[in-house]
């Protein structure tokens, strides 16, 4: 009938009948299809964002029943449809809507210590910030793996926020979480070691990756004291020029890597008799895998008194 008939005047209406809801993933395209009735009309087509989803054929028309449309980037959008009759009497819009297929990103690493945005120092937390979008999605699961440049897996952690927006993971001190080597700090020659997130929807997986290398800083507090018993109403000696005799020793069984002079170890402290030692040398970050004696030879005073301190560390 006429819709501009009063009475028995059929409003004019469409019907998608293509599948409605579609999962669509970047760069591929699909085909969505309506009825309208009465005839003739004309077609029109809307999306709800085009920088999703955006049209790669006419989109105003008699014989635009069919729309092909492209996927443009990760989102949820919404295809719509409109049939306007030959009288001028427009439909109710119809719509598909193409599901907001998941991304997960690394937007950031953040190693803390003195140097945002660099090596991660062993010790310290290693930040991990990552984005999932849209912000309506959540995936089934979220974890992160931690590789080294062997493609053995360091660290793994599992059950992250799994929902769309900005969230943050943790890799405590750059130390293994994996047998055999739980524990164990990621040894720098090993590096550089791969960052990876893992969304999981539907037994179908979505992942981005980023590179750090790992660093080792060794650091000690030291101060000169007067033996237990003694009493010197001058003072202690002072640790003026603890650098100069300083040694760090690397023991791995019997064989010693050892570390000396300005170039590698910086003193600092305000005060005479206490002092923070920070040893910063390449040699750290190429030592083999192994359970370490980390030792701190001739650790001196400004008289000539000697004391000497050690303690563990494993690298793997």
């Amino acid at each position: 009938g006429n819709p501009t008939e009063t009475g028995s005047a059929e409003n004019a209406h469409v019907r998608i009948t293509s599948e409605k809801e579609v999962e669509l993933e970047v760069g591929e395209s699909a085909t969505v299809t309506a009825t309208g009735e009465p005839n003739p009309g004309t077609y029109s087509w809307t999306s709800s964002d085009l920088s999703i989803l955006t049209f790669d054929s006419p989109t105003t028309g008699r014989f635009t029943n069919s729309v092909t449309v492209r996927r443009l980037k990760s989102g949820g959008a919404v295809i719509s449809v409109i049939f306007t009759c030959q009288s001028g009497a427009v439909s109710v819009p119809d719509s598909a809507l193409f599901g907001s297929e998941g991304s997960i990103s690394i937007t950031s690493l953040d190693p803390g210590g003195p140097d945002p945005g660099g090596d991660l120092e062993l010790g310290e937390l290693l930040a991990i910030d990552y984005k999932i979008d849209p912000g309506d999605y959540e995936f089934d699961g979220v974890r992160l793996e931690i590789r080294n440049g062997l493609e053995q897996l360091v660290f793994r952690e599992e059950n992250l926020a799994a929902s769309g927006g900005d969230h943050t993971a943790f890799w405590e001190e750059g130390k293994w979480n994996q047998a055999p080597h739980s524990g164990a700090f990621a040894n720098p020659k090993n590096g550089p070691y791969e960052i990876k997130l893992i969304g999981t929807k539907d037994g179908e997986e979505q992942e981005d990756v980023a590179l750090i290398e790992t660093r080792l800083i060794i650091t000690a507090d030291v101060k000169d004291e007067q033996p237990a018993g003694l009493s010197n109403p001058i003072g202690v000696a002072g640790l003026g020029d603890l650098v100069d005799a300083l040694k760090v020793v690397m023991k791995l069984g019997s064989q010693e890597t050892v570390i000396s002079g300005a170039s590698n170890i910086t003193v600092t402290g305000a005060t005479r008799n206490e002092k923070f030692v920070s040893v910063d040398s390449a040699v750290l970050n190429s030592l083999p895998d192994g359970a370490y004696v980390v030792e701190f030879r001739d650790v001196r005073d400004e008289i000539g008194n000697f004391a000497e301190e050690s303690f563990a560390i494993e690298l793997r």
